[in-house]
Parts: C-alpha cells; sequence; structure tokens
C-alpha cells in the first residue's frame, strides 16, 4: 500500500498560548502571521532538519523546512504570499517500517503538498485570492527535485533572521493618532494640530503608558531613540512580546511649513490610524492621502450630564479590506475601563492583519517579498548546498 497523509495538524491554534495573551472572549489575533511563533511551534531550530528551496516553482521563489519525528513530519513553508507552518502524518508500507527506511519521496511530497494546500486554503490571507488557483494547479508547488540541504547552525540562524524579517509582524505593531478639531476638512489641518481637548488628552493617556524616547530599548516603530528629533515622549504598550508604539500627532515637533511632513512620514505610512474628533468634526477617507492607511478608528467625546466620560468608536476603511473582529456594530459607545481596551487592542491588532489583506498592501508585500526571497536562496543557501 502507497504512503499517505492522515493527518493535518495546523499552528494557529497554538499561537495565543506561546505569547500567554488572555482573550478567550474576544477573537484569535491574527494567528496566521506569527512568523517565528509559528515556526518554533512546529519545527524548532535545534531539531535536525532539511532545507528545500527553489526560485522557480508554481509558487514563485520557496523555503521549506522539514523534519520528522517517527511518522510525524514537520513542516514550515516559505512563499511570496505568507508564511505556513503545519504537521502531517504518513503511513509507511509495512516492508519499510521494518526496515526502518524513510518513505518514498514522492509519497512524501505528495502528503507534505496535500497538507501545504489545505493551510493555505485555511490562511486569511488565501492563495487563490491572490491570482493563484490552487484548485488548477498541475503540479505541486513543493517537489523533492527542488534543491536541498541539511541545516547548520549557521543556516538556522540565518532562516530565524530571514523569518523574522518577512513574517514576525504580528508581535510588534505601530498605529497613528491624530486629533480633528470641527471645520478640520484636510490632511494639512490634522497633521498641524499640536495639542487636542481635556477628552483628547485622557483617550491618549489611556492608550498605554508614556514613555521617554531617548534611549528607549523597547520597540520604537521608526521613532527617534536617540536625539529626540521626533519628540521627546511617546506612547508605548508591551505585555509579554506583543509591544505596541503609537505614532501620536500631538507629541511629535512640528514645523512652520504647511505640510507638516515629518509628522506624516510616520503617521502616513500606518495601515491603522486611530482620530480623534471633537463634536461636529467630518472624516472621510479622502482626508488623509496615503496608500498605506487603510483602516481609521474614529473616536468622539460624547457629553453625557451626570455620567463617566464617555467616547464613541466607528470604522471606515478602504475597499478591499477584510472585515475584522471583534464585531461592535456600527457604533460603540464605551468608558475608558480595562476591558475597553482589551476589546480597542483586539480590534486594532486584527485591523492591522486585515489591511495587510488589502490590495494594495498585499502587493506591495508579494513583490517586497519575491525579491528577499530569491536574494536569501541566491546568497545564503544555494552556495551552502554546492559545499
Amino acid at each position: 500500500r502507497r504512503g499517505r497523509a492522515v493527518t493535518v495538524f495546523s499552528a494557529a491554534a497554538s499561537i495565543m498560548a506561546a505569547v500567554d495573551l488572555d482573550y478567550s472572549h474576544l477573537a484569535t489575533l491574527a494567528p496566521a502571521r506569527a512568523g517565528v511563533i509559528m515556526r518554533t511551534t512546529v519545527l524548532s531550530t535545534q531539531e535536525p532538519h532539511y532545507v528545500y528551496f527553489s526560485t522557480s516553482t508554481p509558487l514563485g521563489p520557496s523555503i521549506i523546512s522539514i523534519s520528522r519525528s517517527g511518522t510525524l513530519y514537520s513542516v514550515v513553508v516559505r512563499t511570496v504570499f505568507d508564511f505556513f507552518a503545519f504537521q502531517v502524518t504518513l503511513d509507511l508500507p509495512w516492508w519499510r517500517e521494518a526496515a526502518g527506511l524513510y518513505p518514498d519521496s514522492a509519497d512524501l511530497f505528495r502528503a507534505i503538498n496535500l497538507g501545504f494546500l489545505a493551510e493555505a486554503r485555511k490562511s486569511p490571507k488565501n492563495l487563490a485570492g491572490l491570482g493563484v488557483k490552487l484548485k488548477r494547479l498541475k503540479v505541486y508547488p513543493i517537489s523533492a527535485r527542488m534543491s536541498w540541504l541539511e541545516a547548520t547552525p549557521t543556516i538556522n540562524a540565518s532562516l530565524d533572521a530571514f523569518d523574522s524579517r518577512l513574517y514576525d509582524v504580528s508581535l510588534k505593531h505601530k498605529f497613528g493618532v491624530l486629533y480633528q478639531k470641527r471645520g478640520q476638512l484636510d490632511e494639512t489641518d490634522l497633521f498641524g494640530n499640536d495639542v487636542g481637548s481635556a477628552a483628547y488628552n485622557a483617550f491618549v493617556a489611556f492608550l498605554g503608558d508614556k514613555v521617554p524616547l531617548n534611549g528607549f530599548s523597547g520597540f520604537d516603530g521608526g521613532l527617534d531613540n536617540t536625539s529626540d528629533s521626533t519628540g521627546t515622549h511617546s506612547m508605548y504598550f508591551k505585555r509579554h512580546e506583543l509591544e505596541v508604539m503609537f505614532h501620536v500627532n500631538t507629541m511629535m515637533p512640528g514645523s512652520h511649513e504647511g505640510q507638516q511632513l515629518e509628522r506624516k512620514r510616520f503617521i502616513g505610512n500606518d495601515n491603522v490610524v486611530i482620530v480623534f474628533q471633537e463634536e461636529g468634526a467630518e472624516f472621510t477617507l479622502d482626508t488623509i492621502t496615503s496608500q498605506m492607511c487603510q483602516v481609521f478608528f474614529l473616536v468622539g467625546y460624547v457629553s453625557v450630564p451626570d455620567t463617566a466620560t464617555q467616547y464613541s468608536l466607528r470604522f471606515i476603511q478602504n475597499q478591499g479590506v477584510p472585515s475584522h473582529a471583534p464585531d461592535i456594530g456600527e457604533e460603540l459607545t464605551f468608558e475608558l475601563t480595562t476591558e475597553f481596551h482589551e476589546i480597542l487592542l483586539a480590534k486594532l491588532l486584527n485591523a492591522q492583519e486585515s489591511a495587510m489583506h488589502s490590495p494594495m498592501i498585499t502587493n506591495r508585500v508579494v513583490r517586497n517579498n519575491t525579491m528577499w526571497l530569491n536574494d536569501f536562496i541566491d546568497s545564503t543557501l544555494a552556495p551552502a548546498s554546492s559545499e
């Protein structure tokens, strides 16, 4: 009897436990892009494993790591589209098992391909949605004919650094924060605000800790941590491995010229931006000119006599951005409580994940990943395999 894949195990379900975040009452936070976490959960770099690579698979340049423990195979597939980690089991013919032999390579790679295709179809970044018609794929994307090498400590270290660069985007995040007064209708007005209202200041303080940037050693979101050129302080949130830096417009130094390009250089490159609006302010997708800003959280102050300060929250996003959990309806009214901070954080992280699936961001990611995968294969893996 020919060997066959009988089980596929996804690494995604273990992500939350791996980073020890308690969001059981909320949506899962972007499991498909926890690059290095997923890899170390399924395949430890300390284990002996093999690396297969090619610049010309049906999916473009690809790098695959495979390790074996009995009949269980742990697999990591790196493509220009995304990072996939899973496990498959393979039944061996009795005579191979009795002889202690490995499975036939054709059976092994058939099993791995079936596992990969099943995992890819589950991914939020569905490959079929990116123009790769999985059902019509005549050739398996992973092939024993790919070049291969046995992983060494040097290769392992290079792969770890490479995975962090391309795929580990789920533990470090940056979000923009803008203040909008009534009557401010374009980005010059918003980026030109140097101070906000008391309600705005309370909301900004609610986002995280106010940290000095000079000498700051955590995730800085690109802000200057040596000379205060991007401000003396910013708002920062950290929980275990998760780090969030907020680009707060009013905490960045302004300039006398109208466009405030230094402030826009940061916030205009954030995929998700919070806009705090005073009563009567109007914001549309055309207010900010940016190819990177995909989702806007519109926060308002709700004046209710004899009650605690309340805020409202609603969203607008560019066409093609998938919806993101938790579902809060068209508008949510809230107070600055610990419970709402959890909801806001989950919503921000999931909005960031959704933004990465927008057509504009996806095309940019695929172009960059194609270049980096080709370069890594040509400069690191190919020379090592010929030694």
